[in-house]
């Protein structure tokens, strides 16, 4: 992985928020005569990070163990920086690590307060997964067809007779 990795993902320009008031808010006559700093910003300016290389580099990997891509990624990413830390926070978007297989389907466990339980990866919207016997990154397939289903892109299926 690139050494500067961490920059090509959070170092962007920021995107300008939905309605950016700005100076020209500030320097409007019909305006308050006296205003805090913060209230004429009230639409903040939205992250804007791009986690593209990121899933390509993981893309490029599939195949190998795991704990060599991990280590390769955590190579260049020093815990003890907030920013490159939280790159490596991003990593647990796009790889399912914590798999099991039930009745001969795989699932992944997602590592948050909403929906944390065990989900089938063919529900699961994780462009990657670790096989929990091999341990071998791998590329879930079923994404593709889940991400159409979700944006209704997908016909609905003929009624059986």
């Amino acid at each position: 992985m690139r050494r500067d990795m961490f920059k090509v993902i959070v170092e962007r320009p920021r995107r300008p928020g939905a309605k950016s008031k700005g100076r020209a808010k500030m320097l409007a006559l019909d305006g308050p005569a006296m205003e805090g700093m913060k209230r004429p910003h009230r639409e903040r300016k939205a992250l804007n990070e791009n986690l593209a290389p990121l899933g390509r580099f993981v893309g490029s990997r599939v195949g190998q163990h795991w704990a060599k891509v991990y280590a390769e990624i955590s190579a260049n990413l020093r815990p003890s920086s907030t920013v490159q830390q939280h790159v490596r926070d991003h990593v647990a978007d796009i790889v399912a690590v914590r798999t099991a297989i039930r009745d001969g389907q795989v699932y992944v466990h997602r590592d948050s307060f909403i929906g944390g339980g065990p989900e089938p990866l063919q529900e699961s919207g994780f462009r990657f997964y670790v096989h929990p016997v091999s341990g071998v990154v791998l590329r879930n397939r079923h994404r593709a067809a889940l991400m159409r289903r979700r944006r209704g892109l997908t016909p609905p299926s003929p009624p059986s007779a």
